[in-house]
Formats: C-alpha cells, structure tokens, sequence
C-alpha cells in the first residue's frame, strides 16, 4: 500500500482530478485496510507534493504541489470512515465543500499567474487558430477570466464523483448511484450563501462558489434521473442512449441541478434514510 499511491501521487501533480478518481477507485478495492491505516496510503500519495513544496520556489510547482495535497489528498481524507446512517455521503459533501474553499482560495492567492497564464492560453489560440479566435469576442474572454476558478473546482468535483462511484464499486455497493443522496445540511449552506448576491464586491466568489455548489447537486438530480431511467425505461441500452442525448445539452445541466434540490426536500424516490448515500 505504498509504491501504487505513491504513483498515483506524481500523477496527480500533473492532472489531480484523473488522480483523484485512480486513488479512490484504489481505496475502494482495499477500503477495510485503509480505514485503519489512512496514513499509510495518504502518506505514500503526499510524498511527491512535499518534495515539490521543499525543492521548489516556483508559483506553477507550488500551485501543482498544494493541488495534489488538498485538492486530492486531503479531500479523500474524508472518506476514511463511514457515518453510521449515512454512510459516504457525509464524506463525499465535505470533500466536496474542501474543493470549492480551496478552489477559489487558490486563485486568490496566485491570482496574478492565473491570469497570466489565461491571457497566454488565449494568445496562443489567436496565433495558431485564427478562425476559432474569432468567436471568442471581449464580453466572452471577460466571462471565461472571470469563472476560472469554478472551471478547476468543476473539474475536481466531476473527479471525485467519479471516483466515489468507483470506490463504491469497489466495496461491493452495485446500487450505488441511484441511491445517490446529499445530507441535509449542505441545503442550508446554499440558502446561506444567497445574500452574497447583493454585495457587488463579493459577486466573484459567489459566482463560482454558487457553480461549485450547484454541480454538487447537479450529481443528486443525476442520480435521481438514473434512478427514474431504469424505473421506467428498464431497456439499459435505450436508457443510456437516452441519457447521453440529455446530457448532451447543456440546459440539462440546470435542469439537474434544479431536480437535484428539490430531491433534497422532496425525496422524489422515497430513499428511507434522512440523506446520504448507504
């Protein structure tokens, strides 16, 4: 339990959210072991990042080293017990709320090379593909700077959807994903959130903070249209048609989102338990 997560930990320097599904799919097929010794595994994975953090002055190092250590390695710290009624859903929304903090924490903090960074992505589109340069007018470019944090922290939460379903997998859970349920107390979170909305100054992170969020929920309306799919369409091959063809349209992702909270409150497929995934 030491060389394959310390692997995964240098992947994870260069592409977290791919690291993040690996090292939970990882830990699902071996969850009793890593229960009782979570250091083991997080230790060998935090290797690679802590040298970087040591050997490195560099902001890109730096940003790659802090990405792998909280936006990977201290979210599936989590994960390393089950809530007694709830199972991992507790685990997974906390991991979750870890990854829109520090998302928006790390583009505070090096704001500066984010943006230059940014500016020299779309320098070279303009040089090397003219014509697509062409539909990226100002207002666009101004609304893709201003949500770069939220692109990472969706990335990252897509990841560790993922790899939680893996995980899941992993421990023998088969039905995982349509018993997909979020605690309650993230629903107040969201409402608590709100009135940063009348606040000009704060309209940056409640901005990406409301995209992050509202992915976490658009999870919750997945499952939930998973779970309806296979209730009314029991055919899996024209059900998965189906759903790709839904998710092929981005106004679905609002959709889902939306259904995901009202699951939240109105418990659209009567799961027994208070929220959480069991």
């Amino acid at each position: 339990m030491v060389l394959i997560p310390l692997l995964i930990g240098i992947g994870s320097l260069v592409y977290p959210a791919l690291a993040l599904v690996v090292l939970m799919y990882y830990i699902g097929k071996r969850y009793d072991s890593f229960a009782r010794l979570p250091l083991t595994v997080l230790g060998s994975f935090l290797i690679p990042a802590i040298m970087i953090l040591l050997l490195q002055r560099e902001p890109v190092w730096i940003i790659s080293a802090s990405d792998s250590i909280f936006g990977v390695g201290m979210a599936v710290w989590f994960f390393r017990k089950q809530h007694p009624d709830h199972g991992l859903g507790y685990a997974f929304s906390f991991a979750a709320l870890l990854i829109v903090v520090y998302g928006l924490l790390r583009y505070h903090l090096f704001e500066e090379l984010h943006i230059q960074l940014f500016d020299q992505t779309m320098e070279s589109i303009r040089t090397q593909f003219p014509v697509m340069s062409k539909s990226f007018s100002p207002a666009n470019v101004t609304i893709m700077r201003f949500l770069m944090p939220s692109v990472w922290i969706v990335f990252q939460l897509v990841g560790l959807f993922a790899g939680l379903m893996f995980m899941l997998r992993g421990m023998g859970y088969r039905d995982s994903l349509r018993r997909f349920r979020l605690p309650g107390f993230l629903s107040y979170l969201f409402i608590a959130i709100l009135p940063m909305y009348f606040f000009e100054r704060l309209w940056f992170p409640f901005v990406n903070c409301l995209i992050g969020i509202s992915f976490i929920y658009l999870f919750q309306g997945f499952a939930l249209l998973v779970s309806k799919m296979t209730q009314y369409v029991p055919n899996p091959i024209l059900s998965t048609v189906l759903m790709i063809f839904i998710m092929l349209n981005v106004i679905s992702y609002l959709i889902l989102a939306v259904l995901g909270y009202a699951d939240q409150w109105l418990d659209f497929r009567k799961i027994e338990s208070s929220g959480g995934t069991n």
